[in-house]
């Protein structure tokens, strides 16, 4: 299955669009039981034994991944929230602000720097405390669905 969440570059400073946690369940939302996450500790896609991962990104603004449909057990109908956030494009890969897949047997970033990508086997640990002024710029709460999947 394909996904892209994107935003739109206006009259602001360039942007580039993280997916921090997704769920796939039978209800929309992330408090809906069973749930199977899918990206998880902020912006990890998948795993060791997942084919799910980032695509290769031409535009900051745009994040494609794809998930393996038949990792949602049991198949049938669902939903897919989605927990995204805009920072500015210039901003660099933290902890809090990744895009990591497991390919080639290891962790690795969709825009290169790797480093940040270590903790998505384990928990990836958040910062202390947040800054007021943080560098999150938008964030919200997508659902797609109801998906039908056989």
């Amino acid at each position: 299955m394909n996904l892209e969440v994107s935003v739109m570059q206006t009259d602001h400073v360039p942007l580039k669009v993280l997916a921090d946690y997704c769920v796939a369940a039978k209800k929309p939302g992330f408090t809906s039981e069973p749930k199977q996450e899918f990206i998880k500790n902020h912006g990890c896609l998948g795993g060791r034994y997942s084919r799910s991962r980032f695509m290769s990104q031409s535009r900051p603004e745009t994040l494609q991944f794809q998930v393996e449909a038949s990792s949602f057990h049991p198949l049938g109908l669902l939903f897919i929230s989605c927990y995204v956030k805009a920072i500015p494009a210039s901003s660099p890969n933290t902890i809090e602000d990744k895009a990591c897949s497991f390919t080639e047997g290891r962790w690795r970033a969709v825009r290169g720097n790797d480093q940040f990508c270590s903790c998505c086997g384990s928990t990836c640990g958040m910062r202390k405390a947040r800054d007021v002024d943080s560098d999150v710029k938008w964030d919200a709460e997508l659902v797609v669905g109801p998906l039908i999947i056989q």
